[in-house]
Formats: C-alpha cells, structure tokens, sequence
C-alpha cells in the first residue's frame, strides 16, 4: 500500500489547507473545519488564532464563524501573465484617477476581491482590502451586476437590494433588468449611491483569451466635485482597459447624458 508522502512543514500545510476552506467555501465555524479537515478542534483554533493574527482570517463576534480575509487562486502560465497584466491595469488606473482600482474574480459563487492598488499619497483608504467578499444575491452595486451581467446568472426570484437615499431598498427584478441593460449601452456600471463607508464604485467587465476573466473597479470616496468628473473617469476606465487588453472601441456616454443614466427608480 502506498504511503501518502509526509509534508516537510505540516503545521503550514495544515494553516493552508484551513484557508483554502474558508476561501472556498465562505465562513465556516470551528466544529465545521474540524470535521472537515479531520483535525482536533484544539489544533485547529491554534491554526485559526495564528490566521486571524497575520490579518488573513477574521472571526465574527456574533456568530462565531470564522472567514478569509485573503483568496487562494492557483496561477499556470496563463493566469501568471493576466496577474501581470491586471496589475499594470490597476496601477495605471490608480495613478491616473487617483482612486483605489480594484480586481475581482467569481470564485466559489463570489466576487472575491484579489488585487489592488491605491494612488500614491491618498488621504483617504478605501475600506475593502485582498480577500474582500462580495456576495452575489444581495447588493445589486456595479460590481456585482457586471458579473451577474457576464457570468449569465439568473436574477428571477433574487431579492436584490440598492441604496437610495443613504438607505437600503430592495430592488424589483423589472429594475434590475433596467440597470444591467443601462451598463451594457454605457460599457461600464456605476454605484448610484454612495454605501455607508462614503465610497461609490465603478466596474467594467474584463475578458482574456475570448473568456470573461473578471471585473475591473474603481472605487472612490465621496468628494464634491465627484459627478463632474463621471465622464472623465469613465473614459480613462475604459480606455486603459483597450489599450491592456486590446478590446473593441466602447462608445462613452457624453457629458450630457451621465446624469440621466444614473436615475434609474428604484420602483
């Protein structure tokens, strides 16, 4: 009988196999991960208190569950070369913007946030940072329609939600539908408010090889002359996005049009 071959370092083995759980799999309790790793509790929390310390898991006071603060991806050539290219994308975007440029990838049922960059000398720090969760059935923000757009999901029956007036509403399906269908005429999707942490986003599907890779965002905090600046932003957006990804001409919304695209009633 074969021997399964012993990991020279079992404890870190152990802390990733823990990670990748919570990564995959979204928050998981300390019974849970036991049985599921086929370890002691006792030995697992210790794995779990040493996670929570290097800021890569957090534990929610209320129901106990544990969750990753970072993703686990595996990378082939193919996927080292789009990092690269993401990368170049967000640190130009962040320059040129000066708001934090995000990347999101779908991974177990979620838009799991993966690479970041934040413009030089900001003032202000964009709250979500790797390993961000953003779940796809409850906020219909730019983020999430661009992939619920994308990734084809169903929306029937979803009770989706959006802010309006600093205060959340749910959505009906017929608004839903309006707001996916503006993105796509428009090239990008935008948050029609800004959430409680003062930050609003902007999201642009993203496709490598013919395939949607995932979801380039920028995400900026509330600053008064923030809608003027709508067309211009948008157009750096999109055009960074081209010129790294060499993707069709994308008509941009004029100056007289964006304020009209982002009333859509939330009826």
């Amino acid at each position: 009988m074969k021997q399964k071959k012993k990991s020279p370092a079992p404890a870190l083995e152990k802390g990733i196999r823990i990670l990748r759980r919570l990564s995959e799999n979204g928050p998981q309790n300390l019974e849970m991960l036991s049985k599921d790793i086929g370890e002691p509790k006792a030995s697992v929390l210790r794995y779990l208190d040493t996670l929570v310390s290097l800021g890569m898991a957090g534990r929610d006071p209320v129901s106990r569950e544990y969750c990753a603060k970072v993703a686990i991806l595996g990378l082939d050539s193919a996927g080292k070369e789009l990092s690269e290219k993401v990368q170049s994308l967000l640190d130009a975007l962040s320059e040129k913007t000066c708001r934090t440029a995000e990347w999101y990838v779908f991974n177990g049922g979620r838009m799991v946030l993966t690479m970041r960059s934040e413009p030089e000398n900001a003032m202000i720090h964009v709250k979500a940072k790797v390993g961000f969760v953003r779940e796809l059935d409850v906020e219909f923000e730019a983020v999430t329609r661009i992939a619920v757009s994308n990734l084809r999901l169903d929306m029937s029956g979803r009770k989706y939600q959006g802010y309006r007036n600093g205060k959340k509403k749910e959505l009906t399906e017929s608004a839903c539908r309006k707001m996916v269908e503006e993105d796509a005429r428009n090239g990008f999707a935008m948050d029609m408010e800004y959430n409680p942490n003062g930050v609003r986003r902007y999201a642009v599907p993203v496709f490598h090889d013919g395939k949607f890779a995932g979801v380039a965002a920028l995400a900026e905090n509330f600053r008064p002359d923030a809608d003027r600046q709508i067309t211009v932003i948008s157009k750096i957006l999109l055009n960074e996005i081209k010129t790294k990804f060499q993707v069709p001409d994308i008509q941009i919304p004029n100056k007289k049009d964006k304020q009209a695209k982002f009333q859509t009633k939330l009826n």
